[in-house]
């Protein structure tokens, strides 16, 4: 048989089928694991186990047995399939009197209802067992885990010399004056459940806890991890409680002080974000306030440009009276830079006004095609002064984008007036429209400075301005690409930009699927 490989329990109907083994003067029982009773034996068996028929054998009550037990003949039983037996020493006891035997243990199925079970063979060999339990002795006695055992009221019978070491002699610090407390509740400073411990360990292996004891050497608390097993006294027959312990009382301290550090990292989180979120608003006061000075301010300026332009526009049209040819160049340039000024001033009154989202944004179907070839003499003005080649790629009829047609006009505009101010003379500006999946696209691309990669995302903040390569941006203060990045953040869009120093430009307004 291959080492690991399962073998078929063989499987006995009925009690009768195991009469051959009457003959054997070892005792022999079958042990049923389902219903955890003895299903048949033999009548050396009847011997061991102290009864007088065949009756009492297989009603002995079997149901105290502990959870530890019942795992393992489980454990017997598993093993037995694979390797078609197995040997183990085992202390039962037969007429409560403990006996140390070696036993073996093979697999079988039985019953109508095929229910697992072992054919235990007894091989007493006390001799041996008398070997394995020295070997066990002496190695609980060289064991680093503290090992003791109470009796079901709680007083301690014996422990290894571990624990000796760590609470003193047996009997020694346990009782005080008329102290009627438990050994166990002495030592671990736990209420001793008793029966209550003795019922909860026959439905599991073993009660793990941790105890917070007082080390007698140096009255200091230390902390102990407890494994509480039931087994028997191997002198009286009754329930035992085997308890292993050791010092957990570093891994404690780590856990408490790294609690502490994370308490503490919790609080200094809290007033970080408290500061922040006190610093955002603020921030957000300082900028509303900014916002509202620059509008009033705007407005109140608004005014009196508006009656500078036209009057110096009246008078160069000769309204007033013939001007002189070097009053009319002087009135030209105060009309130009009035203008110039007029145009500052709307951007900032526009950038306050889509910042506060106080802009409405209508939804015109815009047929782009129409729209583009009507903007595009606008555009081609902006780009003569620098003899820039303006190209405008016309789509196909068609294509319709739902957006407000007055702020994506304005949107255009500024794209190529910042496009013309970054591109040297006889460079080259163009205007493409891409269709994308649920995606509508229009692209300026122009062969101008570029715009370093690291600063492509600062370029979307307002009074932000590029100066590469000796091109300075001489007119307005940085609002062109902010108020374009608002009015696409308005229409649920976007505005993305691909650039590089020295390599040109291509600005992109993104519309999505709502705006198609």
């Amino acid at each position: 048989m291959t080492k690991g490989s399962l073998t078929s329990p063989q499987y006995i109907a009925k009690p009768e089928d195991l009469k051959t083994f009457d003959l054997l003067d070892k005792a022999i029982w079958v042990f049923n694991l389902e219903s955890h009773s003895i299903w048949w034996g033999n009548t050396a068996a009847m011997e061991f186990w102290k009864v007088s028929s065949y009756e009492e054998l297989i009603a002995k009550d079997f149901s105290e047995d502990s959870a530890t037990v019942r795992q393992r003949l489980k454990l017997s039983y598993e093993a037995s399939s694979r390797q078609g037996h197995v040997d183990d020493s085992w202390v039962i006891y037969p007429n409560n009197e403990p006996v140390a035997l070696r036993l073996t243990f093979s697999p079988l199925v039985v019953g109508e209802k095929r229910e697992k079970a072992v054919l235990i063979h007894l091989r007493r060999q006390e001799n041996q067992g008398g070997q394995d339990e020295k070997r066990l002795l002496e190695a609980s006695r060289y064991s680093s885990l503290m090992i003791s055992t109470f009796d079901k009221e709680g007083s301690l019978l014996t422990q290894n010399p571990a624990a000796e070491e760590f609470y003193g002699p047996l009997g020694t610090a346990l009782r005080n004056g008329n102290d009627e407390k438990s050994d166990f509740e002495r030592r671990y400073g736990l209420v001793f459940k008793g029966k209550l411990m003795e019922t909860e360990l026959n439905t599991s292996s073993s009660l793990d806890l941790d105890a917070c004891v007082v080390n007698p050497h140096t009255g200091q608390n230390v902390w102990h991890t407890l494994r509480i097993r039931k087994g028997r006294d191997p002198i009286t027959a009754g329930p035992l409680f085997v308890i292993t312990e050791e010092d957990i009382t570093v891994r404690i301290e780590s856990l408490n002080r790294l609690h502490s550090i994370n308490n503490e990292l919790e609080i200094r989180v809290e007033e970080k974000t408290a500061d922040l979120a006190a610093a955002l608003e603020r921030a957000e006061s300082a900028n509303l306030a900014k916002t509202q000075f620059l509008a009033s301010v705007s407005h109140e300026l608004r005014t009196p440009l508006n009656a500078i332009i036209g009057f110096s526009e009246a008078m160069l049209y000769g309204v007033y009276g013939k001007l002189e040819e070097r009053q009319s160049e002087i009135l030209q340039s105060v009309h130009e830079r009035g203008r110039d000024l007029l145009h500052l001033i709307n951007d900032l009154l526009d950038a306050s006004a889509l910042e506060s989202r106080k802009v409405k944004i209508n939804s015109d179907p815009i047929e782009l095609r129409c729209f583009l070839s009507q903007l595009q003499d606008t555009l081609e003005i902006i780009c003569k002064p620098k003899n820039q080649g303006f190209t405008c790629v016309l789509p196909p009829e068609g294509i319709i984008l739902r957006a407000d047609e007055q702020r994506i006009r304005q949107a255009l505009i500024n794209l190529v007036e910042n496009a013309a101010k970054y591109t040297p003379d006889h460079g080259r500006i163009a205007i493409e429209v891409q269709t994308a999946p649920q995606q509508i696209l229009l692209h300026v691309l122009d062969t101008g400075v570029g715009i370093p990669e690291n600063k492509i995302e600062s370029v979307k903040t307002a009074f932000t301005q590029v100066r590469e390569n000796g091109l300075a941006a001489s007119e307005g203060v940085g609002l062109g690409l902010y108020i374009v990045n608002q009015i696409m953040q308005a229409h649920g869009g976007e505005l993305r930009i691909e650039s590089k120093s020295g390599q040109g430009s291509n600005v992109t307004l993104v519309f999505p699927q709502q705006n198609i």
